[in-house]
Order: structure tokens, then sequence, then C-alpha cells
């Protein structure tokens, strides 16, 4: 599957992201279950890289720990 349906949408993970790490206390940031097979794969790994990239534009505009 690529998306739970009750889930957050992208706009909604993207705004949490920026939340935590507006606090500048962030150490480690992961993108962990990303998965890579199956039918709706493309989806999956193309959110997981969207997460990983914006996680890290946040990170640098808002530095961490």
């Amino acid at each position: 599957g690529t998306k739970e349906p009750d889930g957050p949408d992208m706009a909604q993970v993207k705004a949490a992201i920026d939340t935590v790490m507006a606090t500048g206390k962030v150490a480690v940031y992961a993108v962990v279950s990303v998965y890579g097979a199956g039918e709706g794969y493309e989806i999956s790994q193309a959110s997981g890289i969207e997460l990983i990239r914006h996680g890290l534009v946040s990170w640098q505009k808002y530095g961490g720990a």
C-alpha cells in the first residue's frame, strides 16, 4: 500500500516536520518503512524521497541540536 486510509497527506506531514524542526532541538532525522516493492511502490518511493528532501531542507533552515 501507499497511503494509510485515515493518515495525514503530504502537506500535513511536511507541516509537522517544520513544526518539530523549528524547535531547533532536532539531533537525528530518519525516514523509515518506505516500502519499495509491490503495487504502488513508485508512489511509496517518491513519497519517501520527498520526506527525506523536505526534512533536510527544513533542518538546514531551522538548525539542529
